[in-house]
Formats: structure tokens, C-alpha cells, sequence
């Protein structure tokens, strides 16, 4: 996996925390990096800037002074401060400074929304609590869903990436949305201006191999289209095919078993 400097550094203080059991979910970009690469996609991984989490049960202030203590030991030039209160509708930031060498690092804490499901991953021997990668494909599909999907290029690669990962339901999708309060738009913007949703892709950068738009766009279209389309029907979608393949509504089908003995 191709990583930055930043990148490197990061993920080195995510280990320090899960090791030292700050209550962070890790979530965001480097989250989805590890997941993409553990189902070999390192091609689609984008470089990410910052460190994404969910706190719970801690207030921001409280899980500071924790992260100072631990990088006393680890970072002893480390400066842990609170630079933004999470309030409603808004994260927290916390940074990092590291005087030693200049850098500066952030931490979005999200204190708002709930997590409906968490996993863990295994980076360099330590277990890290994250959020599970279909939550991060509702989160996702929430975002292009959305009249301002083209603020929000990196959903579109970082959706065709995790899509490719993992077997879901549109039912269980839903009910991520619902339990996690996310709301789902009826993606008109994505379906209808094609055109602009090409321009805030091309923009994008920091993706190690862009694939082509047209086969990003054609893909999230098919995921997209059974929330508008079919609302009420429980698809499951096969990320080797990168299409629904089953339908697991059948009461408006023939049992094949009738079908053979007919």
C-alpha cells in the first residue's frame, strides 16, 4: 500500500491510541484505505490528510488530556489541543503538534452521530476499532445522494472502491441509514447531471490510479438506482459482478422448485 509520510504518521498514532485503549471508532479516509487494500485495490485508494473518529461516553476535553498522556511517552514533543467543540450538525478537531519535527495533525471527532456497526482491523500487529465497512458504504451512498454530491468527488471513487469489498443488502443499507440518523436524497443531481458529476471527478486528485469516470459513474448509478427505483424490495448486491444479483423479495415470483416440476 502506497502511503505518504503523513499517512504513515497517522496510522502510527492510531496504534498508539488502540493500544492504549483511547475510545476512539476510527472512520474516514484511512479507515477506508485499509479496507480497500485488504481486498487488493491498492490502485483505487486516494491519500487522505486527517485522522477520522467517532467518541463516545468521553467529551472532547476528556479524551485530550488521555491522548497527552500517552504521547508523553511515545511523541514527548506532542501538544494535544481542543481547536473546535463538536456541537450539533458539526465535528470537533483536536491537533496534534508535533514540535520536534513541525507537523501538525488532525483529529475529526465526531460526537453526533451513532455507529451502528463496529469491526476491527489489524494494522502493523494492533487491533483498531473502526466502523464497518457497510456503514461506511451508507455513509457514503447518503453523501452522492445529496444535492451537493459534487462537493463530494471522493465519495465517488472511495463508493466504487468499497462497493467492490463487500456483500450487502439495500435492506440493511436502509436500516444503517435510518439507525445512524443519515437521511438518504433521491440523487437526482448524480442521475441528471452527468456532466458536472464527470467535472468534480476529473478534479479530483491524490488517487493513485484513477479508473475511467464512465466506469465509476455506470457503477454507482447501478448502486444507486434500486433506492429510487424499487424502494421496496430487498436486493443483494454482489461486489464481484458490481450489481444487484438476487432478489430476496420473492413474493411476486414463481418458487423455481414449482417451475421444475411443472
Amino acid at each position: 500500500m502506497e502511503l505518504t509520510n503523513r499517512e504513515e504518521l497517522m496510522y502510527e498514532l492510531i496504534e498508539v491510541f488502540a493500544q492504549n485503549h483511547i475510545p476512539f471508532v476510527f472512520k474516514g479516509g484511512l479507515i477506508t484505505k485499509q479496507y480497500l487494500s485488504a481486498n487488493g485495490l491498492h490502485s483505487v485508494t486516494r491519500h487522505t490528510v486527517d485522522i477520522d473518529a467517532n467518541l463516545f461516553d468521553k467529551s472532547i476535553y476528556e479524551v485530550r488530556d488521555m491522548m497527552e498522556k500517552v504521547l508523553e511517552k511515545t511523541h514527548p514533543s506532542a501538544v494535544v489541543k481542543v481547536e473546535r467543540e463538536p456541537r450539533k450538525g458539526m465535528t470537533g478537531s483536536i491537533e496534534i503538534f508535533l514540535q520536534d519535527t513541525m507537523e501538525r495533525v488532525y483529529m475529526d471527532i465526531d460526537t453526533g452521530h451513532p455507529v451502528t456497526g463496529i469491526a476491527e482491523l489489524t494494522i502493523n500487529g494492533t487491533r483498531i476499532e473502526c466502523v464497518d465497512i457497510k456503514q461506511i458504504i451508507a455513509d457514503k451512498l447518503s453523501a452522492v445522494s445529496s444535492p451537493q454530491v459534487f462537493r463530494r468527488s471522493k465519495d465517488f471513487i472511495d463508493l466504487y472502491g468499497l462497493s467492490r469489498c463487500a456483500e450487502f443488502t439495500t435492506a440493511e443499507i436502509r436500516e444503517i441509514l435510518r439507525t445512524s440518523e443519515h437521511e438518504l436524497g433521491d440523487f437526482s443531481r448524480l442521475f441528471n447531471e452527468r456532466e458536472n458529476a464527470e467535472h468534480a471527478y476529473q478534479k479530483l486528485y491524490g488517487v493513485i490510479e484513477k479508473p475511467p469516470f464512465s466506469e465509476v459513474y455506470d457503477q454507482i448509478r447501478r448502486l444507486a438506482e434500486p433506492f429510487v427505483r424499487e424502494p421496496d424490495r430487498d436486493l443483494l448486491w454482489d461486489p464481484v459482478e458490481c450489481d444487484y444479483s438476487l432478489e430476496l423479495d420473492r413474493d411476486d415470483y414463481d418458487d423455481p422448485e414449482e417451475d421444475l416440476e411443472r
